[in-house]
C-alpha cells in the first residue's frame, strides 16, 4: 500500500474519532436549540409577508416570557436560527444532525491541513487524537458551530496567504466571510484577533490591514449595527444566573465538577508549557517562522481556562502548535523509523484510541441523527391533553417549550440568562425554589396552573422545588419521564386531567435524577 494511501486510511480513523462525538443524538429537552428554530421561523415569516413586527420583537426584546416580556435583549445568533430553521424544515432533526457534523468535519480538516503543512501528517495526527476530546466537548447544534467553522476557514486562509503572498486573492474571501460570521454568532471578532495576529507578524502588513477594514465594514450589516462590535464584552454584565460552561477550570475542579476533559486540558497544558520552554531554549524553526500559532494556541488556552465553553474552541486552534511541538521534540526517532516499524508504532496509537473510545464511552449512549427517543413525549402530552397556562418551568427547559407551545403561551424563563434581569434571578426565580412562602407568593402573583420541570435539574433549588411540590397536596403530577414532569393545580378546571393521570406520591422514589 502506498504512503498516501495510509495517509488516507489514517486520516478516516481520525474523522470517525471525531465523530463518535458529534454523531450524538439530541436531547431538546434541555438543548437551545429549539428556541434557535423558533427564532429562524418567526424571521422566515417575516421575510416572507414583509411584516418585520415579530422579527423586531425576537431581536430586540424578551419575547418569548410572560414575565419580563419588555427586557431589551441583543439576539446576535439569528441568523444561525435563520439556517437551522430552513434545514429542519427539509430534512428535520435528522437533518440538522448531519449538518452539524459535516460542518464539524470541515472545521476540524481545515485546521488539520495547516497543521500538515506545518509539522507534517503525522505529527498532526497524533496530536489529533489527543485533542479531538477536547473538540468534541461541545457537541450540540449551536450557533458557535459557525465560528468553530470560520475560526477555521480564517486561519487556513491567513496561513496559505503567509506561506504563497502572491495568494493575495484568498483574502479577498475574509470580509464577506464576516458580513455573514456577524450574523449567526457572537464569536465573529475572532476574525478579527486572527487577521490582527497575523499582521502583527507579517512583513507586509497592508494587504491584512485593508482586509480588516474591510471586514470591519461588511460587519456593521447587521440587524444592530455597530453596537455589535461591542456587544461581546457585554454580554456577561447581567448575567444573574450560574451555568456550568462560563466557569473556569479551577471553580469546576474545586466545586467537583466530574468530566475528563478537566484532567486532559491540564494535561495538554503542561504539555504545551513543556513544549513552549524547550522552544525557546532550542529556538526551533516553528517559533522563528509561525509564531501566530503560538500566539493562537496561547489566547485559545486561557479562554478554555477561564470558561468551560471555550474547551472545543481550544481543541481545535491549539493543533497547529501542538503539531510542530510533536513533530520536533516528541517523535523525532518515530519519524526515522523503517515503514514496518512505522505502522507498528501506529497500530499501538490505534490500540491507546480504542482506550480513549472506551473512556470517553458513554457518549455512545445516543448515538446517532436525530431525537433522542422519547424526548418529545412530555410536549405530546402536554397539548394534547390541552393543558392551560401560566405555565412555571424551570431554566433548562425554557427552549424546549418555547419549540413546542404555540406563540401565545409564553414561559416563565428560559436558559438564557443576559435575557432576563439578574435580580430577577436572584430575588425570584431561585429563591421562590428554595422557599414555600416565596413561592406561594409567586405563584399567587402569576396564577400559576401548570409547572412543567426538567427532571434532571440538579441545583439545589431545584431538587428542593420537586422535593417540595411533590408533597405540595394543592399539586399534583400528572406526567413524569426521565426527561420531565409536569404537574397541575388541584382545582376544578383541572379535575378531569386529575382523574384520568395522577401519579400517586409514594411512586416518587423511583423517578430521579
Amino acid at each position: 500500500m502506498s504512503s498516501s494511501k495510509i495517509k488516507w486510511f489514517f486520516l478516516v480513523l481520525l474523522l470517525v474519532w471525531l465523530g463518535v462525538f458529534f454523531s450524538q443524538k439530541i436531547n431538546l429537552t434541555t438543548a437551545d436549540l429549539g428556541r434557535h428554530i423558533k427564532n429562524g421561523e418567526i424571521a422566515y415569516q417575516s421575510l416572507l409577508n414583509s411584516d418585520y413586527s415579530e422579527f423586531k420583537k425576537i431581536l430586540e426584546t424578551n419575547y418569548y416570557s410572560y414575565t419580563n416580556p419588555d427586557f431589551p435583549v441583543f439576539n446576535h445568533h439569528w441568523g444561525s436560527g435563520l439556517v437551522f430553521y430552513s434545514l429542519h424544515q427539509l430534512g428535520g432533526f435528522t437533518l440538522l444532525s448531519i449538518f452539524g457534523l459535516l460542518t464539524t468535519l470541515s472545521s476540524f480538516l481545515l485546521i488539520f491541513d495547516v497543521s500538515r503543512k506545518l509539522a507534517g501528517f503525522w505529527p498532526a495526527w497524533i496530536s489529533a487524537v489527543f485533542l479531538i476530546p477536547l473538540i468534541g466537548e461541545r457537541q450540540e447544534i449551536r450557533p458557535e458551530m459557525f465560528s468553530y467553522l470560520f475560526t477555521a476557514a480564517f486561519l487556513w486562509i491567513l496561513s496559505e496567504h503567509k506561506t504563497n503572498p502572491k495568494r493575495k486573492y484568498l483574502l479577498y474571501f475574509l470580509p464577506p466571510l464576516l458580513l455573514l460570521w456577524a450574523n449567526l454568532h457572537i464569536y465573529f471578532f475572532l476574525g478579527f484577533l486572527l487577521i490582527g495576529i497575523y499582521a502583527i507578524m507579517a512583513l507586509t502588513k497592508r494587504p491584512l490591514f485593508l482586509t480588516a477594514a474591510g471586514g470591519l465594514v461588511l460587519s456593521l450589516a447587521n440587524p444592530f449595527g455597530y453596537k455589535a462590535l461591542a456587544y461581546p464584552l457585554q454580554i456577561f454584565q447581567n448575567y444573574g444566573y450560574t451555568i456550568v460552561e462560563n466557569k473556569s477550570v479551577w471553580f469546576l475542579t474545586n466545586f467537583g465538577f466530574s468530566n475528563p476533559n478537566l484532567t486532559l486540558i491540564k494535561i495538554i497544558t503542561a504539555v504545551f508549557l513543556i513544549m513552549l520552554v524547550l522552544a525557546i531554549r532550542k529556538r526551533k524553526s516553528y517559533i522563528d517562522h509561525s509564531p501566530e500559532f503560538l500566539a493562537i494556541a496561547a489566547i485559545f488556552l486561557v479562554m478554555a481556562w477561564l470558561a468551560f465553553r471555550n474547551f472545543s474552541l481550544f481543541g481545535f486552534f491549539a493543533l497547529p502548535f501542538l503539531s510542530a511541538g510533536t513533530g520536533n521534540f516528541l517523535a523525532p526517532k518515530f519519524l526515522k523509523f523503517e515503514p514496518e516499524e512505522k505502522y507498528l508504532s501506529l497500530a499501538g496509537i490505534g490500540v491507546a484510541t480504542i482506550i480513549l473510545i472506551y473512556i470517553y464511552s458513554y457518549r455512545l449512549a445516543n448515538f446517532g441523527f436525530g431525537l433522542v427517543a422519547q424526548a418529545d413525549s412530555s410536549a405530546d402530552f402536554f397539548k394534547s391533553q390541552d393543558v392551560k397556562g401560566p405555565i412555571f418551568n424551570n431554566y433548562d427547559i425554557g427552549s424546549f417549550l418555547i419549540y413546542h407551545l404555540p406563540n401565545q403561551q409564553k414561559v416563565f424563563v428560559d436558559n438564557r440568562p443576559e435575557a432576563y434581569p439578574a435580580e430577577f434571578f436572584e430575588k425570584t426565580y431561585i429563591p421562590m425554589q428554595e422557599k414555600d412562602e416565596i413561592w406561594k407568593q409567586q405563584a399567587d402573583k402569576y396564577g400559576f396552573n401548570s409547572i412543567y420541570f426538567a427532571i434532571n435539574d440538579l441545583t439545589n433549588w431545584g431538587q428542593n422545588f420537586l422535593t417540595s411540590r411533590v408533597k405540595d397536596p394543592n399539586w399534583v403530577a400528572v406526567y413524569a419521564d426521565s426527561f420531565s414532569i409536569i404537574f397541575v393545580k388541584r382545582k376544578e378546571e383541572n379535575k378531569q386531567l386529575i382523574e384520568k393521570f395522577e401519579i400517586p406520591k409514594n411512586n416518587f422514589n423511583i423517578i430521579q435524577p
